[in-house]
């Protein structure tokens, strides 16, 4: 405990009398085949840069070092977060905790300013990328859509048609709702075979997702049905895909 107060009494002495270098304390560090047990120069308080981390790994750095040179980040922990990082291979990267000690865990132990200081690998000069997060959270895995069920699947004796999808419910109750547009690329040929033989009332739009002018087929209330439509209109060696939902908030 005396000497955790003694280099703490160290660091504020060093920072109230107006000097401007950060201590560093060497005597929990663990010296590696390519990097010192701490960096090769003292850093200026002027030159570390005061960065937030967020739950993704976010890029904090980056540029070009040498092994006669610090660069220095410094953030704010708390107790129990998970510190993530990655970092250019050829550079070495000391953490130094709230205490003044070597960090070399994943899980933060105290509440505070944690200070990041990077140096080149003996002897190199290299460019790196320094990314780092606190408490990443794991993204959730894309959700398996259901089986397309094929007893309501479209034929061709259901076609041509006036007019194909969904009409909008009369109920105000039903509102807001999606519905999802079904698209088939723009050409002339498309466009007579599409008018022809199946939805007289295909016509062609720009998309709101992609921006690109292409036919609209049909529009359904629901994902499953315009999926449904898309394969069937693929079992007919037609192109054809679920464009972005478009949200009706109230009857027309």
């Amino acid at each position: 405990m005396n000497k955790v107060r003694q280099k703490l009494s160290l660091l504020t002495l060093l920072l109230l009398s107006g000097c401007n270098l950060l201590p560093f304390n060497s005597s929990s560090s663990k010296p590696s085949k390519d990097c010192a047990s701490k960096p090769p120069t003292e850093l200026v308080l002027k030159n570390v840069k005061d960065i937030t981390l967020e739950s993704n790994l976010e890029k904090i750095g980056e540029g070009r070092i040498n092994s006669q040179e610090t660069i220095g980040y410094k953030f704010q922990g708390k107790s129990g977060q998970k510190l993530q990082l990655e970092l250019t291979e050829g550079v070495c990267i000391w953490i130094i905790d709230p205490s003044n000690e070597i960090f070399e865990e994943t899980t933060l132990t105290e509440n505070g300013t944690y200070l990041v200081q990077l140096s080149a690998q003996k002897g190199k000069l290299t460019n790196y990328i320094l990314s780092m997060g606190l408490d990443i959270k794991t993204p959730s895995p894309t959700p398996t859509l259901p089986p397309i069920s094929s007893s309501s699947m479209p034929t061709l004796s259901d076609f041509p048609k006036n007019r194909c999808g969904d009409d909008l419910p009369s109920n105000a109750d039903a509102y807001p709702l999606n519905f999802y547009p079904v698209f088939v690329p723009l050409s002339k040929d498309n466009l007579e075979n599409l008018r022809n033989n199946f939805c007289q009332d295909a016509f062609p739009v720009i998309r709101k997702d992609t921006q690109v002018k292409e036919i609209q087929v049909s529009s359904f209330s629901s994902l499953e049905k315009s999926q449904q439509f898309v394969q069937f209109l693929e079992n007919q060696s037609i192109e054809a895909e679920v464009g972005q939902a478009t949200v009706i908030e109230s009857p027309r």
